[in-house]
């Protein structure tokens, strides 16, 4: 399964991945949401792991670019985010396409378990 992660954080995407690459699955990491917008276009991907505070373009940005502009979605996009959020914020991600609303404080289990 290929899994984008769009994250700003750099750590986190390093470690997000090894893990994720441990498990069998085939991450690759951008870090803005531009890019990640930019990297749905061109390749498929399974899943997408997406922060909602990035620069360029925000989550809620890359969420209605792939709602309106890419043809091959992804499965599930699973917004793993250390923001909180309120329920309005909540239904709004989830109304956008977001398939789930994880926070970073989860560990990796609960975010792969979400991803499946």
């Amino acid at each position: 399964m290929k899994i984008l992660i769009i994250d700003d954080d750099h750590e986190t995407c390093n470690v997000l991945e090894q893990y994720l690459k441990l498990q069998g699955y085939y991450p690759t990491s951008v870090y803005d949401g531009k890019r990640g917008i930019d990297e749905i276009k061109s390749n498929h991907y399974d899943r997408v792991i997406l922060d909602m505070s990035m620069p360029k373009a925000s989550g809620i940005d890359v969420l209605n670019e792939i709602k309106d502009a890419v043809p091959e979605k992804p499965e599930k996009i699973v917004v793993y985010s250390a923001v909180p959020f309120s329920k309005e914020d909540e239904n709004l991600i989830m109304s956008k396409g977001a398939s789930a609303l994880l926070s970073k404080k989860v560990g990796f289990p609960q975010l792969v378990q979400a991803l499946v």
